[in-house]
């Protein structure tokens, strides 16, 4: 408990529940409601419209390919870090 800066009784309380039922901090509940991941930014209209930006001009660089994707759909909102692992 010292070690992770915890009250003492918490930690003995972590480990009384932990005895009596294993899975309650392993395990996620069932319909929790909460979303497993972010869900992904960009989709295949993206994509298709990146792929034929590059045909087009394949000297494109980064910002270059930003302005045109903020240019199409107006409503998408991205980081340069999100396009290039894209």
């Amino acid at each position: 408990a010292l070690k992770l800066h915890i009250i003492p009784r918490t930690a003995r309380r972590w480990v009384a529940d932990d005895q009596r039922d294993p899975q309650t901090y392993t395990s996620r509940k069932e319909g929790s409601g909460r979303p497993v991941g972010r869900p992904a930014l960009m989709d295949d209209r993206h994509r298709t419209h990146l792929v034929d930006l590059i045909d087009e001009e394949p000297a494109l660089v980064l910002d270059q390919m930003m302005e045109s994707l903020t240019a199409t759909f107006i409503d998408l909102e991205i980081s340069k870090t999100a396009l290039y692992n894209f």
